[in-house]
């Protein structure tokens, strides 16, 4: 057991929660579907990042880069629709 596959369970398994507490939120109060997205969209992200560290070449390097892309903009997207709602 290396460093690498360490971090990528680590990565898996927060895009995991992230994705679960994500539905079990939709679940309870189905108002927040852009709210749920987002975070759905950050679990994945997370999960590939994840997944892509245990590859190597320039496949692997893209998936890694894309999830980042696809963490970033989905945080942004929530930070801005939360400071959208409370003004």
């Amino acid at each position: 057991m290396t460093l690498s596959f360490f971090a990528t369970l680590i990565l898996v398994t927060a895009g995991a929660a992230l994705a679960a507490h994500a539905i079990v939120r939709w679940a309870r109060r189905r108002g927040a579907a852009s709210e749920a997205a987002t975070v759905l969209a950050i679990a994945a992200g997370t999960t590939s990042v994840g997944l892509a560290l245990q590859a190597q070449g320039p496949l692997a390097a893209g998936l890694q880069f894309g999830g980042l892309a696809l963490i970033l903009v989905a945080l942004l997207a929530l930070i801005r629709g939360r400071s959208g709602s409370l003004s």
